[in-house]
C-alpha cells in the first residue's frame, strides 16, 4: 500500500537519523527507509571521532580555535578541490549542531585530540553506539517519525510535468511507493560494498579490503544520477592506509603520525609518511605484494593511546598484529625484509633528522601540523604490516550549501536534498580525522531545515513517474 507523509529520508544512520529529528522538529511527519534489519550504518561502525572548533570543551582545555581556521584546514587538507560553499556550510553549522547533540543528552570526552591535518587539537569525541540510539528514540518519541526496516528505495519519482523529486519507489517484503510533500532526503551512505561501483570509479583499489555499512552499495547515488545529479570527488576516491593484512579487524592504526617510518618488503621507505593516510593508500597499492610495514621504536610506542584507535599501539602487542624485538635485525626476520636494508635505511633516516632534512622524500615533520620528526633508536623496536581497506567512499552527489542536489548543467533538482557519505565535494582529496561523522550529523540537519522550508507539494500521486 502507497504511503505518503511530509518527509521522505532514506537511510537510517547517523545522517538519516539527524534529518528525521529535526524535520519532525519542524513539524514535519517523517517515513524513514532503511534497507537493513537495523539502524547505524557507517555511523556505528565509526571510532567516534568528530572535528569541532570553538567549543566549551577545548576552552576548558585552553585550545584556542575558530570555525574560520577549521575552514583553512579543512580546505588546504582537501587539496582546495573541495567546494567552499560546502566546507563552509560545515564550519558554519557545526556549533549549533554540536550544541543540538549536547542538548539531547549526548556526551563528548572531556578532552580533544590531536589529529593529521588539524593546526590545534579539535578531535572530539563520542560514542556513535549511544549517540545513534539517542536520535532514533528522540525521533520516534515526537510522534512524526515512522521507520520501515528492509526496505529499499530504489528509484526516485517525479513529477512528470516539473521534474520535481516526489517520492522512491521501495522493494522489500512487500514493495510499495511512498510519496512525500516536502521532498526526499537521500542519506543512504557510499558504496563500499559495492564492487561494481568501486571497479567503475576506484579500479586500482578493486582488490581491496573493504568495510562500511552493510547496506552502503551506491543506491542513492545511483537515484540521483539518474535524475542528472552531478558527482564530485569521484576522481579522489581512495582507501585507507593501515589496516592489518590478515587481522580480524578493519581498524586502521598510525604509528606513522606518531613518528614512524614506513618500509616496503624490500626494507626501503618509498613516500614521505607526512602525507595524508588516503594519500598513503595510494602508494601502498603500488608496493610489493601490496603489503608494508610501520616501524618504529620504543620512544613511539610511548605514545600509544588505547582512547584512539589509530593510535592504539600498545593493545596490538597482545594480539600479535604489532610486533616486537629486541634489535632491529630480528625485527627485519620477522617481517621477511633484507636485515641490512632495514638497518641502512633507519641510518639513513635519522642521519637526516640530525641534519634537518630528508633527502629522499622531503618529510619536515611526523604529520601535518603536528611537530617535527623524531629519531627512530630506542629498543625495543616495533612493526606493524600494513595494507589498505576503502572504509568509506567519501565521493557522491554534488549540493549547494543548503544540501540541495545539484544536476550535471548546475540547476537545483527540486525536492531532492542529501546528507552524510553520499554527498561529494566535500573532502577533496583528503579527509582530515573526524570530517566523516561530522558532515553525517551537519548535514542531516541542514537537509532537514532545507526541506521544512521547501514549497509544499500536492499532486495526484497517481500521475507521477
Amino acid at each position: 500500500m502507497d504511503r505518503k507523509t511530509n518527509l521522505i529520508v532514506v537511510g537510517a544512520g547517523g545522517a538519516g537519523l539527524t534529518a528525521a529529528l529535526t524535520a519532525a522538529e519542524a513539524g514535519l511527519s517523517v517515513l524513514i527507509l532503511e534497507k537493513e534489519g537495523e539502524i547505524g550504518g557507517s555511523t556505528v561502525m565509526s571510532g567516534g571521532s568528530f572535528a569541532l572548533a570553538g567549543t566549551d570543551i577545548q576552552e576548558a582545555n585552553s585550545i584556542a580555535d575558530t570555525p574560520s581556521l577549521l575552514f583553512d584546514d579543512l580546505r588546504r587538507y582537501g587539496g582546495n578541490e573541495n567546494d567552499p560553499d560546502v566546507v563552509r556550510a560545515y564550519t558554519e553549522n557545526q556549533a549549533e549542531t554540536y550544541a543540538w547533540l549536547r542538548g539531547l543528552g549526548a556526551k563528548f570526552a572531556p578532552t580533544v585530540r590531536d589529529s593529521p591535518g588539524n593546526s590545534v587539537r579539535r578531535t572530539h569525541t563520542i560514542t556513535p553506539s549511544a549517540v545513534i540510539p539517542l536520535l532514533l528514540e528522540k525521533a520516534l518519541a515526537t510522534g512524526l517519525v515512522d521507520i520501515v526496516y528492509g526496505a529499499r528505495a530504489w528509484k526516485l519519482t517525479t513529477d512528470p510535468t516539473t521534474g520535481r523529486a516526489t517520492g522512491v519507489a521501495v522493494e522489500g517484503e512487500e514493495p510499495f511507493a511512498a510519496y512525500a510533500t516536502h521532498g526526499v532526503v537521500l542519506a543512504s551512505g557510499g558504496f563500499t560494498r559495492s564492487p561494481e561501483l568501486i571497479k567503475r570509479f576506484a579500479p586500482a583499489f578493486a582488490s581491496a579490503r573493504v568495510s562500511g555499512g552493510k547496506g552502503n552499495t551506491g543506491d542513492g547515488l545511483l537515484m540521483a544520477w539518474k535524475l542528472g545529479a552531478d558527482l564530485l570527488d569521484v576522481g579522489h576516491i581512495q582507501g585507507n592506509f593501515g589496516v592489518h593484512p590478515a587481522g580480524k579487524s578493519n581498524a586502521v592504526v598510525h604509528p606513522i603520525y606518531r613518528g614512524a617510518i614506513v618500509v616496503n618488503k624490500n626494507g626501503n621507505r618509498y613516500v614521505n609518511e607526512a602525507i595524508t593516510f588516503k594519500m598513503h593508500s595510494n602508494a601502498c597499492m603500488a608496493q610489493p605484494g601490496r603489503i608494508t610495514y610501520q616501524i618504529f621504536d620504543q620512544g613511539v610506542m610511548d605514545k600509544s593511546d588505547d582512547s584512539m584507535p589509530s593510535f592504539s599501539f600498545k593493545s596490538r602487542v597482545a594480539t600479535g598484529d604489532v610486533l616486537k624485538a629486541d634489535t632491529l635485525a630480528e625485527l627485519a626476520g620477522m617481517i621477511g625484509v633484507p636485515p641490512e636494508n632495514l638497518e641502512n635505511t633507519l641510518d639513513r633516516y635519522n642521519a637526516g633528522v640530525d641534519a634537518g632534512v630528508d633527502r629522499d622524500f622531503g618529510r619536515t615533520e611526523i604529520a601535518p601540523g603536528i611537530g617535527p620528526r623524531v629519531k627512530i633508536r630506542t629498543a625495543p623496536y616495533y612493526a606493524f604490516p600494513s595494507s589498505v581497506v576503502i572504509l568509506g567512499t567519501y565521493c557522491g552527489i554534488r549540493v549547494d550549501g543548503a544540501m540541495r542536489v545539484i544536476d550535471v548543467l548546475g540547476m537545483e533538482i527540486d525536492g531532492l536534498f542529501a546528507a552524510g557519505e553520499v554527498v561529494g565535494g566535500f573532502h577533496g582529496h583528503g579527509e582530515i580525522p573526524g570530517a566523516a561523522l561530522g558532515k553525517a550529523l551537519i548535514f542531516g540537519r541542514l537537509a532537514a531545515r532545507s526541506a521544512a522550508t521547501n514549497t509544499l507539494y500536492v499532486a495526484d500521486t497517481a500521475t507521477m513517474a
